[in-house]
């Protein structure tokens, strides 16, 4: 078991007995492989999930549709600027 996942269930636990927790963890995405191919940053107060950053060439096998869609207007105006 990872650190990420020591920590999301910690917070849900805390959250479980009344508790706040906030901060941001990093869960990875991994390829077919099993290695990491994605992270997200997410909120542990509202569990919003933003892509946080792409590995390898299969990262964007790995990743949701609409962060698919955020990368590649992000590398479109990269590319035009």
């Amino acid at each position: 078991m990872g650190k990420t996942t020591v920590c999301r269930r910690v917070a849900e636990l805390a959250r479980g007995l009344g508790y706040d927790s906030a901060g941001v963890l990093a869960p990875g995405l991994l390829d077919e492989d099993g290695l990491p191919a994605a992270y997200h940053a997410l909120m542990v107060s509202d569990g919003q999930r933003r892509l946080l950053a792409l590995l390898g060439d299969r990262a964007l096998d790995v990743i949701q549709e609409e962060d698919r869609e955020l990368f590649a207007r992000v590398l479109e105006s990269h590319i035009n600027s």
